[in-house]
């Protein structure tokens, strides 16, 4: 197993090849969370190339700790890459898991979208918020006369003068 984690940019970037077990995927995970304490980012890119892809998480979710630890609330983001089909699936299946205990990770095809991702600034609540909600300009209040004026519209139309 080999890793390189660097900065780029507003993210960490971490590029992880020849991974075959559970332990050293925790150990890399380990390694993400030192650099971003000394960087401080909270948008992270994982990228995994040539390696076993890994359907179990040991239990109550040892590996999902370590991504928890990393992203421990809505403004951390974790993207997953993978080079293979494979590997692409277990991390769709990480994904899964993850949102059920509110970790903000996601599994990406291209690398493109992933960036997109990380570099939007909106997080789920900000985007749905309700003070977003009654900051839009609200409608005018429907009084009676605009009852009236289209009641006598519809007759007109349909004829009923």
């Amino acid at each position: 197993m080999k890793y390189r984690i660097a900065v780029e940019g507003e993210f960490l970037r971490a590029d992880l090849y020849d991974r075959v077990t559970m332990d050293e995927t925790r150990s890399f995970l380990r390694a993400v969370r030192a650099r971003q304490g000394t960087f401080g980012g909270t948008r992270i890119l994982i990228a995994m190339w040539r390696s076993v892809p890994l359907f179990k998480t040991n239990g109550h979710g040892s590996l999902l700790d370590e991504f928890k630890a990393i992203a421990p609330d809505d403004h951390h983001r974790i993207a997953l890459l993978a080079d293979s089909r494979p590997l692409r699936l277990s991390h769709e299946y990480l994904e899964g898991l993850a949102r059920a205990r509110g970790i903000g990770l996601r599994s990406f095809a291209d690398e493109a979208s992933a960036r997109r991702w990380l570099q939007e600034r909106r997080t789920g609540i900000e985007r749905r918020s309700m003070v977003y909600r009654f900051q839009r300009p609200q409608p005018a209040p429907y009084d009676a006369e605009n009852r009236r004026r289209e009641r006598r519209v519809l007759a007109l139309v349909r004829g009923l003068f």
